[in-house]
């Protein structure tokens, strides 16, 4: 699971590297970790709202948010193998998208 890696800075974790990746869920960044049902989290998603489609959650996993249970099944797949795909590549010589391509 990529938000259980040690070696995560803050921020964009997963550059655009595919242009499906661009449209349907745009940057990522990962939340700090917090214990399940600690406040501080529902603050820290709030933060995000309406800003962000898709935010893994340090050593918990993916949250995603969408209009329907449809689309963020859609979403969560999505978001799924474009982490599968940065968790395999780390390390690798990785072609991103440029600013242009985006």
């Amino acid at each position: 699971m990529l938000s259980c890696r040690a070696d995560l800075e803050p921020g964009e974790i997963i550059r655009p590297f595919t242009p499906y990746f661009v449209m349907k869920i745009g940057k990522v960044e990962l939340i700090p970790y917090y214990r399940p049902g600690d406040n501080a989290l529902a603050n820290e998603l709030g933060k995000w709202a309406g800003k962000r489609t898709a935010s893994p959650l340090q050593n918990h996993g993916p949250v995603v948010v969408c209009k329907s249970l449809s689309a963020a099944l859609d979403l969560m797949e999505e978001f799924e193998e474009a982490a599968k795909l940065a968790y395999l590549l780390k390390g690798d010589p990785v072609r991103y998208l440029s600013p242009e391509e985006i």
